[in-house]
């Protein structure tokens, strides 16, 4: 008897890893299920060959849209481009044989839809929050409206720029320039964010075109940085006009940060700091629906302090920015500081817990 109650319970234990690599394995499959469930109303053939991300964060949410372009006169045809824009997240997909198009995994809140071609005026929808409907969008042809003018000269225009470097400046550096309208608007979602790399090694200048009419804040960032006013190094106002391409130039103006984390008359090493800028809660449009939204910080730069508790950073923008501090076993600490043209120094004291 003994020996059957040993058996047992060492059969037990050799059936366990069995057991659990059973229930991962069903687990999985339904994961599998339920990811390829379609809607019973959409077409079959509705997987999007053209897709692409506009702008860059990666957001899996379970909100989903789903609908068709017709053409003024005609069924659901093929070719209209839908540009989707939720929160931080821009897509862009070209409409099926059927003129479907879906766009899932989509976050909660506002979401705003444009629809265009090349024949035919934008569709601007904004919503408060995902339709539970498929949709229906209907384009018509821009000759209807304006019969004589060619499309694309009366509805954008461009801008050439050249970057002014400061001497002393990385010779080899990179810049992501940006064309975002001054107010928050249908412009926005029709063709922007528009952008541009520019390589001072390489080019003395370049050209964004197919910019809707109206007020535009251009900047320069540091290659790959998001479209943030605050990271400019190099920023400015113009008015396109449409059918016409201004010319602009942008200088750079950037300069040091360097400091000290105190504590007691002694540096602080591997004390972590970061440059970063807040939003002023300021907006351009009183519409609330348009007003411009910025994340509450961006960050600048950030690093750790040496065996003296020094610090540096290169290149931020001029202006007002924070600099703050911590280190495990210490409280933390925060300055602002007025960026010069010529450099700045900064003493930070860290206070203990």
């Amino acid at each position: 008897m003994q020996a059957r109650k040993i058996f047992r319970i060492i059969l037990g234990i050799l059936l366990i890893p069995v057991a659990c690599a059973a229930g991962l394995f069903l687990a999985g499959a339904i994961s599998l299920s339920r990811g390829g469930e379609r809607s019973k109303d959409a077409p079959r053939d509705s997987v999007i060959p053209h897709s692409k991300a506009l702008m860059v964060p990666a957001i899996d949410g379970n909100v989903q849209i789903r609908g068709r372009v017709q053409f003024a006169g005609e069924q659901s045809k093929k070719g209209a481009t839908i540009r989707l824009s939720a929160g931080f997240l821009q897509l862009e997909k070209t409409t099926d044989a059927d003129g479907a198009f879906s766009f899932d995994r989509l976050p909660e809140g506002q979401i705003s839809i444009v629809a265009f071609s090349d024949e035919h005026e934008p569709v601007f929808l904004t919503y408060p929050s995902a339709p539970a409907h498929d949709i229906t969008i209907k384009l018509n042809p821009i000759a209807s409206i304006q019969p004589a003018t060619p499309p694309k000269s009366r509805a954008t225009g461009g801008v050439t720029l050249a970057l002014v470097v400061p001497p002393g400046y990385e010779p080899s550096a990179k810049f992501t320039i940006y064309a975002l309208p001054a107010v928050r608007d249908a412009r926005e979602n029709t063709l922007l964010p528009k952008s541009a790399e520019f390589d001072i090694s390489k080019q003395q200048e370049l050209t964004i075109d197919g910019m809707p009419g109206g007020e535009y804040s251009v900047f320069a960032v540091p290659f790959g940085r998001s479209p943030d006013s605050r990271r400019a190094l190099a920023q400015t106002s113009i008015t396109i006009t449409p059918g016409k391409t201004e010319s602009i130039k942008l200088d750079i103006r950037c300069a040091n940060l360097s400091g000290k984390i105190m504590n007691a008359g002694r540096g602080v090493s591997q004390a972590r700091v970061r440059a970063v800028r807040h939003s002023d809660g300021k907006t351009t449009d009183t519409n609330p629906d348009r007003r411009i939204v910025e994340t509450a910080e961006v960050e600048l730069g950030q690093t750790t302090t040496d065996d003296d508790g020094g610090f540096s950073f290169e290149n931020l923008p001029l202006g007002n920015l924070q600099i703050e501090a911590n280190k495990s076993g210490f409280g933390a600490a925060k300055s602002t500081v007025n960026l010069e043209p010529a450099g700045s120094v900064v003493s930070i004291e860290l206070p203990v817990k």
